[in-house]
């Protein structure tokens, strides 16, 4: 096979962030939830 060049299209677009598709307002993902004070000391350390 010939590898080609990846050029910027559909067929190669990168599937969009779980998170994104999970955190919404009406129904948070329980992972976000569990991890809700992780973040935030994370978000404290950086």
């Amino acid at each position: 096979l010939i590898q080609t060049p990846r050029t910027p299209g559909p067929p190669l677009a990168p599937a969009p962030h779980p998170a994104t598709i999970h955190a919404s307002p009406a129904r948070p993902a329980p992972s976000l939830r569990k991890l809700g004070p992780f973040w935030l000391l994370l978000s404290n350390i950086a």
